[in-house]
């Protein structure tokens, strides 16, 4: 979305605002090769439930993989206001805000294990282990992850234009919130959280200059 204000000839003002949402499953995962000590996890198992171990593409596979979910949005403020035919300004304000969450993500290659208790999983996991834990799924490798991102920016510019020089310069300030890591983990607290989430500004003071000589136009 964009809406332009141009309430005079020298002053003009242009607000954007953009969204953005996704809800996806991650790419499937198979596995061409398993260690002996993989494979015995497989005595037993529902073949029907089973990725194929194979260098061929199988025709499906089960990742027991967690749908994740996306966003995105951010507004933006671009002002500019012409004082003289020699001296103008310029300001852009932004903000933007992303949301991501992956409650599960298995890409282990193996979907679909369940622990029957047999020879492979007590050597993995122990006999105690094994024994207590008979009918859980079990999942060799995953992933389970989420981040939310702030950033804000203001960049403000003087540009100035005559027969002699052409000069421009201005400040920029930028600040980050960046928080992630496993769902339902508590970040940390104070500066020194803020200063791990680089919310701490980043800031640049600029100054461009060119000399106009008589003539440059003429001999480009």
């Amino acid at each position: 979305m964009t809406v332009k204000v141009e309430p005079t000839d020298n002053f003009k003002t242009v607000y954007r605002f953009d969204y953005t949402v996704n809800d996806y499953t991650g790419e499937g995962f198979g596995s061409i090769y398993q260690q002996p000590i993989v494979r015995g996890l497989l005595v037993g198992q529902n073949p029907a439930l089973m990725t194929q171990i194979s260098r061929e593409r199988p025709k499906a596979v089960n990742n027991n993989s967690v749908p994740a979910h996306t966003k995105a949005w951010g507004h933006s403020l671009t002002s500019d206001f012409q004082a003289t035919d020699s001296l103008a300004f310029k300001n852009i304000f932004a903000n933007r805000k992303s949301y991501y969450l992956s409650p599960w993500s298995d890409f282990g290659g193996l979907g679909g294990l369940v622990n029957l208790g047999t020879a492979g999983f007590s050597g993995l996991l122990t006999a105690p282990v094994a024994a207590a834990t008979i009918g859980a799924p079990f999942f060799l490798q995953g992933a389970s992850t989420y981040a939310n991102d702030t950033q804000w920016s203001d960049e403000f510019q003087i540009n100035y234009d005559s027969r002699l020089v052409t000069l421009t310069t201005g400040a920029s300030i930028t600040a980050r919130l960046n928080g992630g890591g496993r769902p339902g983990s508590t970040p940390a607290s104070g500066a020194r959280a803020a200063r791990r989430a680089g919310s701490i500004p980043d800031s640049w003071f600029p100054t461009l200059a060119s000399r106009n000589l008589p003539g440059a136009e003429a001999s480009r």
